[in-house]
């Protein structure tokens, strides 16, 4: 069972299924909203590369880990976070979603 709030944000129906579906612990979400600071944005993509989660003590699988410029992509509206997954290359976010505000880490 997935919790519907952590460290202050709240999940989606659609984020909680398919964090479900993709395997994306809780415990690791919590890692990474205990390490930074995110103040409420109209729309944020968060992406979390590779050598970042290799520094947080974290004991689980991550996918393309050998990939430093995979990671974890976190996109946010506001305090609700609406998806999550893991990337081989993230960056192509910047050209399909402009709108967007992203963080880095």
């Amino acid at each position: 069972m997935y919790a519907r709030v952590i460290n202050g944000f709240r999940k989606t129906d659609h984020c909680l299924l398919r964090q479900e579906q993709r395997g994306i612990p809780d415990s690791l979400l919590s890692l990474i909203f205990s390490s930074v600071s995110i103040k409420a944005q109209k729309r944020l993509y968060l992406i979390v590369k590779n050598p970042f989660l290799n520094k947080l003590d974290y004991e689980g699988c991550i996918p393309f880990a050998q990939n430093d410029n995979a990671g974890l992509v976190i996109r946010m509206s506001k305090k609700c976070i609406t998806t999550c997954y893991f990337c081989e290359d993230p960056d192509y976010l910047y050209k399909t979603h402009p709108e967007f505000d992203f963080f880095h880490l």
